[in-house]
This record gives structure tokens, sequence and C-alpha cells, in this order.
């Protein structure tokens, strides 16, 4: 894939290897000894994650590889051309993968094609591919890095050099916060974009749609296991949505780190279920 910074064809070793510089940074001796820290149990469990992450990251080149598309690889805001606001607000761009984007709009109730799907920070976009492919009627990546839009620009266009329909699918360059939704039902989708207070002023812009038409609108929400940045449970329940769903994400599903989602809905009634483990997971 093209790194958004250079002309290089990234192999899926590269982007493994970039992943886990942190490693070649320890040292020989300075890897003895945080596995001796860690432990048995730590050290397994290191293993078992970088090994996951080995699998996700080919599995990710395949999906390229299958579309001729640049959607895949690890690219923190310290690689992206921003300025500070805007990078201290930034997480670091990682794509969905195939079973965990099919496995969240599972929780999506009725027919997808009713829906317009946005993606809030969508980097290369890869879900705006899944999403056409899944029969959304439209499908929206908002995306406020230049670098990162171009990218997803190019892989639309190789799309259409491969009769994919693209018609229904774009990216906006723009700041999420000057972002307006479209009219009708949505399903807005945020794998960890951005922190707070973005997030909180975003959410209060669906808020305000709702107050002006009142219409179906879900929120899913995705993110890693970390006590820093939690699921802003709070901010995404108030009134009038509501939890569909939460929980972790199967193992399976996900990406070399554990995830966690919740998916919540306004305008259309459900009854409101939740893994008990979702909340004890996000304690810091």
């Amino acid at each position: 894939m093209l790194h958004p910074k250079s002309n290089e064809h990234r192999t899926w070793l590269q982007d493994l290897d970039s992943q886990f510089n942190h490693v070649r940074r320890r040292g020989i001796l300075g890897q003895v000894g945080w596995f001796a820290r860690k432990g048995p149990v730590g050290a397994a469990k290191s293993g078992y994650r970088f090994v996951r992450s080995a699998v996700a990251t080919y599995v990710d080149h395949r999906f390229d590889a299958k579309y001729g598309t640049d959607t895949s690889g690890f690219t923190p805001p310290s690689e992206l051309t921003m300025d500070a606001a805007a990078r201290n607000n930034a997480f670091e761009y990682m794509p969905t993968t195939v079973p965990c984007f099919d496995f969240l709009m599972g929780k999506v109730s009725g027919d997808l094609s009713r829906f317009t799907f946005i993606d809030f920070g969508s980097g290369k976009g890869r879900t705006l591919i899944l999403a056409r492919e899944r029969g959304f009627q439209q499908a929206v990546g908002i995306e406020f890095c230049s670098e990162l839009v171009r990218v997803a620009v190019d892989n639309k266009a190789r799309l259409e050099g491969q009769g994919f329909d693209t018609s229904a699918m774009s990216t906006i360059h723009t700041n999420a916060l000057d972002y307006a939704l479209p009219d009708g039902p949505c399903v807005l989708y945020f794998y960890a974009p951005f922190k707070s207070p973005v997030i909180d002023g975003v959410i209060d812009n669906v808020h305000a749609t709702l107050q002006a038409a009142n219409r179906e609108i879900y929120i899913v929400y995705l993110d890693y296991v970390h006590e820093g940045y939690p699921i802003p449970l709070e901010l995404l329940s108030r009134p009038p949505f509501t939890e569909v769903a939460s929980g972790r994400v199967p193992a399976h599903f996900a990406s070399s780190q554990p995830l966690i989602y919740c998916v919540m809905r306004a305008g259309a009634p459900d009854e409101a279920t939740s893994d008990p483990d979702f909340r004890e997971a996000r304690k810091p």
C-alpha cells in the first residue's frame, strides 16, 4: 500500500513491523527485562496479541489485493500533516476489519438500504466500500486530514476502474464539527476518531438535527479497550438515544488489539440490551 508520506509500496510485513517498533526500541536486554516483568502469563498474552496482529495485518492486505485499493496499515497522527490542535485531538488510523464491520452492522435493525452511512474520521475509506457492498443507500466519509482524503479519493477511482458502482460513495474533506447530517435515517460510525471536545461537539450537532426533525439515527462507536480515553457512554446515551447493544468485539473479528463497542439508537423504539462485561471493561 502507499504510505501517506511516501511512494513506497508497503507489504503487510512492513506494516506489522511499524506496529511493533517499540519492541525494536527496547533492544535485546530491554526486551528480556520487559518479559521478566510481565511474567509467564503476561508474556503469553503478549505473544498471542503479536500473532493476532500478524494475522489481522495480513488479512487487511488481502482486502486491498482483492480490490486494488490502499486501505490497510497503521498511521499515527505524528506521520500526518496537520496542525497541533488537530493532532492532539486525533487518534491513529487503523482500518476496520471486514468481520468486525459485519458484526457491528448486524446490530442495526431493518433494511440497510434505508440508511445513509456516515463514517466520522473515515481515513482511507474502507468502511465506505463495505457500506456500499452491504446495501447502504449512501456512504459518506468525513475526514480532516488531506493526505488521507487523497488516498480515499484515489481508492474510489481505482474501484471505478474495476466497474464498482461508486456513485453513492464520497469522502468529504472537512472538520467533523462543520458537517451537517443529511435528511433521512442515518448510521453514524465512529472508530475512535477523535478525543473530547471534538466528539462532544459532533454529538451536540447530532442532537440539534434531531430537534429539528425527528428521525431514526444509529450511533455505532468502536474503540480499543484502554483507560485513558474510554467510550463516552454518558455523552452517547443522552436522550433520545438508548442503548441497543454493547460489549467486546469477538477476538476473531477484531484487529491486533481488543475492541469494545456500543450501539445507540434514536427515533425508533427498541429494547436496550447490554453486555455486563462492557462497562466493567471500560472502568479506569
